[in-house]
């Protein structure tokens, strides 16, 4: 078939550049070198995208895009080329998902993350002559980086399997996310001052907030399906009294 041709060679591309990306990453890329902020990150990302929540359909969410922009612009490019595509495999690890998926999304996940270094390092003047202002200013550029190519290739791929138009995917799966992105920058600025002023343990006093979020949007959700379940329960009944009163009716009339 067209598309799934179509979709080999986007996969095949689209891993290629992560590769090579990740290799630069981890030959010219700076890292923080400590092995307890990686591990750390690593650990928070993977159990916020082991219980990812899901909002609608077959649309879900997670926090793990602040550990891999924690790992990315606290600890550097390095830091970055081992969290992203560790927390993507824990994404898929003991699901019934292609193994070319997974090595997909390692790719999606490693690209976004250096993209938003990238993004980052371009407010370097900004950064210099206003640290926090320009640092902020770049966390918020870089979380919209990350935006842009995690979505962009997820929904380039969803767009290609399905023949659909990548307006029309991102429109509907992806844009909406947007808004989310933003405040993501300054999470990751709290957690560079924290990380500079006390080292990895701080980090963890910055996890309590963020994983009562990821709970409320939990129990959000699950109230959410909750509600839907019933209401499409008493929709069933409604219609079921409706067809049983027109056949009551209908028997009236031949009774007549």
């Amino acid at each position: 078939m067209p598309e799934e041709r179509s979709l080999q060679r986007l996969v095949a591309v689209v891993v290629a550049c992560g590769g090579v990306a990740a290799a630069l990453a981890g030959a010219f890329g700076s890292s923080s070198g400590d092995a307890l902020l990686i591990a750390g990150l690593i650990l928070g990302g993977a159990l916020s995208e082991r219980f990812k929540v899901r909002l609608f359909g077959d649309s879900h969410v997670s926090m793990s895009v602040f550990a891999c922009m924690t790992a990315a612009l606290v600890g550097g490019a390095r830091d970055a080329a081992i969290v992203a595509p560790v927390l993507a495999i824990a994404a898929n690890l003991g699901g019934k998902v292609p193994m070319y998926k997974t090595v997909y999304n390692c790719a999606v996940y490693t690209l976004s993350s250096l993209a938003c270094v990238a993004a980052f390092e371009a407010m370097g003047p900004l950064r210099t002559a206003q640290p926090v202002t320009g640092w902020m200013a770049g966390a918020t550029l870089a979380a919209l980086a990350y935006y842009a190519v995690n979505a962009g290739l997820v929904a380039a791929a969803v767009a290609t399997a399905s023949g659909r138009t990548l307006g029309a995917v991102w429109q509907e799966k992806f844009l909406w996310l947007a808004p989310h992105y933003v405040p993501v920058g300054t999470m990751v600025f709290a957690a560079e001052i924290a990380y500079r002023a006390s080292g990895g343990w701080a980090l963890l006093l910055l996890a309590v907030p963020i994983a009562s979020t990821h709970v409320a949007m939990a129990l959000y959700s699950s109230l959410n399906e909750s509600s839907t379940a019933r209401m499409a329960e008493a929709e069933g009944r409604y219609r079921a009294i409706e067809q049983e009163l027109a056949r009551v009716r209908r028997l009236d009339g031949s009774a007549a």
